[in-house]
């Protein structure tokens, strides 16, 4: 069964952001082009925050993303909040 995780990602740098490709320029594409990704989207919030919505073949396919990330970003300069994870 297919696994997605859902949540609001909000920039700490002070910036504001008129569209997601200004987001994307400041913050990268935040895990949505993984390649283990069934699907991956932004979607900008307001202007400061952007919903990441990731779509996985399993669990295991997020926490492998998710291990990668920790092991290789500690300083990312966004809070993510509303996390909503649920197979589907």
């Amino acid at each position: 069964m297919a696994y997605r995780v859902s949540n609001t990602l909000t920039t700490t740098n002070g910036n504001t952001y008129a569209n997601t490709a200004e987001w994307i320029s400041d913050h990268g594409p935040c895990g949505t082009q993984a390649p283990s990704l069934v699907n991956g989207s932004l979607t900008l919030l307001d202007s400061t925050s952007v919903r990441c919505v990731k779509t996985f073949n399993d669990q295991a396919g997020h926490e492998a993303l998710k291990a990668e990330t920790a092991s290789g970003k500690t300083n990312l300069a966004y809070t993510v909040s509303d996390i909503v994870k649920e197979t589907i």
